[in-house]
């Protein structure tokens, strides 16, 4: 099952069920994974550090990737889904830091997209 984390969301409202659906519509979408197959958490932040700056890094964790279609892990297909899920965060938190990674990363496997770029 993809798995999908978004660590350090500001604890100012914001439409965590909209936001679910955005990042599972959009790995369903690019990865052709149903989305049934695909989890979405957002774990509260233990440390309460930075309660009220909505300038912080958000980070979010794709684990289990594998494209069911091409039973590979195609790096074009990991950039893509990296990027995808990060401007889904990044729409519901404009001012948040964002980080997206594809696990495994690695040069050679991609899947890294940052709103720094």
């Amino acid at each position: 099952m993809l798995t999908i984390v978004v660590y350090g969301l500001p604890e100012r409202p914001i439409e965590i069920e909209s936001l679910q659906n955005k990042l599972l519509i959009a790995a369903a979408k690019i990865t052709h994974i149903a989305i049934e197959e695909i989890e979405a958490f957002f774990p509260a932040n233990r440390m309460q550090v930075m309660k009220t700056d909505i300038r912080r890094k958000i980070v979010i964790i794709v684990e289990n990737f594998h494209n069911k279609v091409t039973n590979r892990t195609d790096k074009g297909m990991r950039d893509m889904l990296a990027e995808a899920l990060g401007r889904a965060v990044k729409e519901a938190c404009p001012l948040g830091n964002i980080v997206c990674n594809i696990k495994p990363f690695s040069k050679d496997t991609h899947g890294f997209w940052s709103s720094n770029h």
